[in-house]
């Protein structure tokens, strides 16, 4: 029999969600979206914005080109595990289709996207499968259990013999109860049609709200913390030795971690680097701790930072660690 949602031993487990990715140019191929390179559109300018509560991004873009270049552009989302689903992650939306609520504008103007959603099990896209019995394809829904247990016995059937998902049991103070498990990863792209004129500026603007991992305690000042564990917060967050005595006054048991994830690399597939990146940072109150892998970081308010560079070109993906002593307030 399995034990409460909000065991310690759940909360203790590192879990990874995030956030969002840059606009990349596409192609549609079989199977879905393909991320393609293109040198004729360059990006001279990112102005990204991470908190827990709102991601926001401007781009600016220049086709170099003598021609108009019409592209599918889109924005993929870091994958939603299955094996996260009992885990402290917060999805905004967890029901709808684009569930970060995620806008978009060109030159000021809204513009409508597309969603693909894949549900991905064993390598294989299984959403069509999914779709035909009746099943949520988001694995990380709150409801997904419920959402399962009232699906016809033959759809139940099928989705278990497939290995589609587990059956458990859990006891949340009212006895055993059964309890489904997905057992695939959702991965999900918004895209869209875009022209860049010849010789001028295009500006992109996005805004959603991120899908935030974390944990119910403090790892990183625990006594649990392991080589490893300590290896991975160095080489995802860059959180060494001095902000981990930063933290080491937190109560690791009533402080929470909060991830949020980026996904940078992609803005390497336009024509050279991007001219002017800004990043800023805010870890939303002066109490909380925040650290994330930068180069000349700077603290420009009390809860925000900030960093510039030019010339850039993003060579791993942007993983930022917020540290809450006082979750409840």
């Amino acid at each position: 029999m399995r034990k409460s949602y909000a065991i310690a031993a759940l909360g203790l487990a590192l879990v990874g969600a995030p956030a969002s990715a840059n606009d990349t140019s596409v192609t549609l191929g079989l199977g879905g979206l393909e991320i393609a390179r293109t040198e004729a559109i360059e990006m001279k300018s990112e102005d990204l914005f991470i908190s827990m509560d709102r991601i926001a991004v401007r781009y600016v873009f220049r086709n170099k080109g003598t021609a108009d270049v019409k592209t599918l552009v889109a924005f993929p989302l870091p994958d939603l595990r299955a094996d996260l689903q009992e885990s402290p992650v917060d999805i905004p939306a967890p029901d709808s289709p684009n569930f970060v609520d995620f806008k978009t504008k060109v030159d000021g103007v809204d513009i409508p996207l597309q969603v693909e959603n894949q549900a991905i099990f064993k390598g294989q896209d299984r959403t069509a499968d999914l779709m035909a019995l009746g099943a949520p394809l988001n694995p990380l829904a709150p409801s997904f259990s419920n959402q399962i247990a009232k699906l016809p016995p033959k759809s139940i059937a099928k989705l278990k013999a497939s290995g589609l998902i587990e059956a458990d049991s859990i006891d949340q103070g009212q006895g055993a109860q059964v309890w489904y498990r997905p057992a695939w990863d959702l991965k999900t792209k918004f895209y869209r049609e875009q022209t860049f004129p010849a010789g001028r500026d295009v500006v992109v603007e996005h805004e959603y709200r991120p899908v935030i991992g974390g944990t119910v305690a403090v790892i990183l000042n625990s006594p649990y913390l392991t080589a490893e564990d300590r290896l991975r917060y160095q080489t995802d967050y860059c959180a060494g030795p001095k902000f981990r005595k930063a933290v080491k006054p937190v109560n690791y048991e009533t402080a929470q971690e909060r991830w949020a994830s980026y996904i940078l690399k992609t803005g390497a597939n336009w024509a050279g680097p991007i001219a002017d990146f800004k990043l800023t940072v805010d870890k939303g109150s002066p109490n909380n701790r925040v650290s994330f892998c930068g180069v000349g970081v700077k603290k420009v308010s009390p809860t925000r930072f900030e960093m510039r560079v030019k010339n850039f070109k993003p060579d791993k993906d942007l993983n930022v660690l917020f540290v809450i002593p006082n979750p409840q307030q």
